[in-house]
């Protein structure tokens, strides 16, 4: 483990090594164990350690889990207080068929959006307990809208786990187009430019 100062910290992005060509949705992207660091010296691939990870997963699941529901629960009240009184006896099924669509729809999209943004918020913190696990050389940018590929090779291997040494792999990162960029930027070989 290590332990770095906010002030050597440079751009982090959630990221996962491409192991098929087969993609999963990017909505999945909260289950990415992987930290890219980007400095001005390299890429810096972190890892979450099984502990951290296991704490991560729960902190997530809770933090985004009961504040949802504590709104959900109280926009519901008055949602369906609200349907009951301009409806009818012929429409009290519409109106709690309607109601508990919303809910369920608001409860799942509401949970994704703040597991996200805790993530997000909470990144820094992450990388702090994060291992070190490789500096890499960036070889390719193949830019998707959400979810980019970039073709890396190993400069200095410190604990990657099953790399065998000697090869390109792809590395799967989540990010803007805009973030991604200004952070690589500088990093793209001279003869490099990202491909769409």
């Amino acid at each position: 483990m290590r332990t770095v100062s906010h002030s050597e910290f440079g751009r982090l992005f959630r990221a996962k090594v491409k192991v098929s060509s087969r993609e999963k949705w990017l909505i999945l992207s909260f289950e990415w164990k992987l930290i890219l660091e980007v400095r001005s010296g390299g890429l810096h691939l972190h890892g979450l350690p099984a502990r951290v990870d296991s704490v991560r997963s729960t902190l997530l699941a809770f933090g985004a889990g009961i504040p949802t529901i504590l709104v959900l629960l109280w926009t519901w009240g008055y949602l369906n207080s609200y349907l009951l009184s301009i409806s009818s006896d012929g429409t009290v099924l519409i109106a709690a068929m309607s109601s508990f669509i919303f809910f369920f729809t608001a409860l799942i999209f509401g949970m994704l959006g703040m597991l996200y943004l805790l993530d997000f918020l909470t990144i820094r913190l992450q990388s702090r307990y994060a291992s070190d696990l490789a500096v890499l050389n960036l070889k390719e940018v193949r830019l998707g809208k959400f979810r980019h590929t970039l073709r890396v090779s190993v400069e200095k291997e410190i604990n990657l786990p099953g790399y065998k040494g000697g090869r390109d792999f792809l590395l799967i990162v989540a990010a803007t187009r805009r973030g991604l960029m200004s952070a690589i930027g500088p990093l793209l070989p001279a003869t490099t430019s990202p491909v769409s």
